[in-house]
């Protein structure tokens, strides 16, 4: 409780007038405090004294009249002398707080003129009126909330409301003294819909006990209440489908072909809970995975595969289910054998083709559903009358049998054979076998002389063999060597098995003799020639002036030279220099990740500018993070480059591209996807 003094002098500091306001009792049932008062002249520096009655002394409490009396005094033996004193009761503002002003003053000092009027401002002790929240407990809806109640008189009575997130406001109870327990029902999940944690408000009204309502609503803002962890999100229905007509017409439901099967995965029914919705999905195939609710995959993996459908609402919360399906070993028919001979050495009408022909099995309830069809055909050679002569089904996984084709092929005609092997789901592999006239040992008639076949109408004329011929001594052709009537090179280009030479030397620039080579080992090469490159030299002579051409082949990249021997040989010039292959990222970095739905981030290369395309997502945005990292050949030299990207809000998104290959981000990079259509640069 407070006291306080206000004094004055008069003006030549003989005497002072003191007034002292002292809180003595405080109600706070009534919201009261009783005060006591006096008023008083006191010696300053020395005494004064007025015996006349010419003296009024007065008091105020704002515009209210205390006192107001004649008085008399005398100062001369007596150090001070009191005018008058009270108690008063006074009423505080509904909000428990009071402040007043008080005057007072003394006329006629001594013959010396007047203490004027003096003002100052009483603030009493503010009176606590409403109750406070003192404590708020909560854990999640549908369990018990407590709530205490700070009450300062023991006869206040409460009412409790609560709130959850921008709902209405609840009545929890009336009358209540200093605490309360509720529970929030789970349907105000559909309050907190954005996480899985929401905000519970609490408001207590203050009454007495005879139900009046006692200062301001008391409220406590902001205490946290989750969703039970049980309340999540329904996946609904998974379904797997082969959408290759075919397969699916020949295998049971949720059985697909390895490699083979085109699998739409889809996932349908998919609902948020008491108020959340699906903010996102997931399909896992074995080690594939789509971030949407619909994927199309090729299996690569046997047996018994498990599919994870994975649905998050916008609480976060994430709900699973599976399904198993069946992946059947399989491979595409192959023919590994097929050769049509004749009969009796091979001086006969009759064909028997030797055939090797592999099948995969697929077990459906214990049989093999896998059933071929071998169909073989021939024409005369240069028509194209194709007729059939087999014509057989089999489910037998390795097929090793000598065909017997029938006797209807003349000695005298060359035939093409042809053979097709089309299994259940419409996979074919076919082949091509030629068959010659009948072998015999020697023709001598006027139209030449030939060894070991019957010559065909444009061999009349020739000396032919179709027999391997073996020369014991030098043969000697004056006038050339020829094939198909075409004159036969005898400079030797190559090794004798037809493959590039081998290098005379280590040092290209020594390797001035026409041929084809394998690019030597040495240092100084041109960028970007790999091991096993080529290298074909051509020389030229004319006019007493040589000219030698190099050309080196490295897959993708041709690079050329001459020397104009002997200044000296040229730089070296691209002449192509192609890797237009679109070929995926595989080096991602900080959670960066194809986005598969909108296409692949994909890179290629036409010279020496490199192409991007496709989109990424779900990385880190942060200031210079390594989004993903581009492959040898495909990064800037001895420089960086900055590019734009498109981000997520239809913006530039600024990354810069290092001589290692790592892609930094810059700004604008929202994590959301970034797109690089149309983006190139010189490397």
């Amino acid at each position: 409780m407070i006291q306080q003094d206000f004094k004055k002098a008069l003006y030549n500091n003989y005497v002072q007038l003191v007034l002292r306001v002292k809180e003595v009792e405080i109600d706070k049932v009534n919201n009261t405090s009783t005060i006591e008062w006096e008023l008083w002249l006191e010696r300053f520096t020395t005494y004064a004294y007025n015996y006349y009655n010419t003296s009024v002394a007065s008091v105020s409490f704002d515009d209210e009249v205390i006192l107001n009396k004649n008085v008399i005094y005398d100062l001369r033996n007596q150090d001070w002398v009191s005018f008058g004193k009270g108690r008063k009761v006074i009423q505080h503002d509904k909000n428990g707080e009071k402040s007043f002003t008080v005057w007072f003053r003394l006329t006629d000092v001594a013959g010396f003129g007047d203490i004027g009027w003096v003002s100052g401002t009483v603030t009493l002790t503010k009176i606590d009126r409403e109750s406070q929240v003192k404590r708020v407990t909560a854990t999640e809806l549908g369990q018990p909330v407590s709530v205490e109640i700070d009450r300062k008189i023991e006869t206040f009575k409460h009412t409790v409301w609560y709130r959850v997130n921008s709902s209405e406001w609840f009545e929890v109870g009336t009358n209540i003294p200093y605490a309360k327990d509720f529970v929030p029902p789970l349907e105000l999940a559909e309050k907190i819909t954005s996480s899985d944690t929401g905000t519970l408000d609490i408001c207590v009204r203050t009454f007495t006990h005879e139900g009046v309502k006692i200062g301001d609503d008391s409220y406590s803002f902001g205490n946290k209440i989750k969703v039970p962890a049980n309340i999540l999100p329904t996946v609904g229905n998974i379904t797997a489908v082969d959408i290759r007509g075919k397969t699916a017409d020949v295998l049971p439901a949720n059985e697909f072909l390895f490699d083979t099967s085109n699998v739409r995965i889809t996932l349908s029914g998919a609902q948020g809970a008491k108020g959340s919705t699906i903010t996102s999905y997931k399909i896992k195939f074995g080690n594939q995975i789509v971030y949407t609710n619909s994927g199309d995959f090729y299996p690569k993996e046997k047996g018994a595969v498990e599919i994870i459908g994975e649905v998050t609402d916008s609480r976060g919360r994430t709900a699973k289910t599976t399904k198993i399906v069946q992946v059947h070993d399989y491979d595409l028919p192959r023919i590994n054998v097929f050769l049509p001979l004749r009969d009796g050495n091979g001086t006969n009408k009759n064909v028997k083709a030797q055939t090797g022909i592999k099948v995969s099995s697929v077990m459906v309830g214990g049989r093999n559903i896998n059933e071929y069809r071998i169909i073989v055909e021939y024409a005369r050679k240069g028509t194209t009358q194709w007729q059939a002569v087999y014509n057989q089904l089999s489910t037998v996984t390795e097929f090793t049998k000598t065909i017997d084709l029938g006797n209807v092929f003349e000695l005298s005609n060359s035939y093409d054979f042809r053979i097709f092997v089309t299994d259940k789901f419409g996979f074919r592999a076919w082949a091509l076998a030629n068959l010659r006239t009948s072998k015999v040992l020697a023709v001598f008639s006027k139209n030449g002389f030939h060894l070991g076949e019957l010559p065909e109408e444009s061999e009349k004329e020739f000396f032919t063999s179709s027999l391997p011929a073996k020369f014991k001594n030098t043969a000697q052709f004056e006038k050339g060597i020829y094939y198909k009537s075409n004159p036969i090179q005898t400079y030797q280009l190559t090794a004798e098995n037809g493959l590039v030479k081998p290098a005379p030397t280590n040092n290209i620039d020594e390797i001035k003799t026409a041929g084809f080579y394998k690019l030597p080992t040495t240092s100084g090469l041109p960028r970007g020639i790999a091991t096993g490159a080529m290298l074909r030299v051509t020389v030229n002579e004319e006019y007493n002036v040589k000219t030698i051409a190099q050309e080196i082949i490295s897959d993708n990249l041709i690079l050329f030279r001459t020397n104009k021997f002997p200044t000296g040989w040229n730089k070296w010039k691209v002449v192509a220099d192609i890797d237009d292959e679109w070929r995926d990222l595989t080096d991602f970095r900080n959670g960066w990740q194809h986005y598969s739905s909108y296409g692949n981030l994909q890179y290629s290369r036409d010279g020496d500018t490199v192409y991007l395309r496709g989109n990424i997502q779900s990385g880190s945005n942060a200031y210079d993070v390594v989004a993903f990292v581009l492959p040898a050949g495909y990064r800037p030299t001895g420089r960086t480059i900055y590019m734009r990207a498109l981000n997520n809000d239809y913006k530039d998104a600024i990354l810069v591209i290092y001589g290692n290959g790592e892609v930094r981000t810059r700004a604008g990079c929202t994590p959301n996807w970034l797109n690089f259509d149309n983006i190139s640069f010189k490397i």
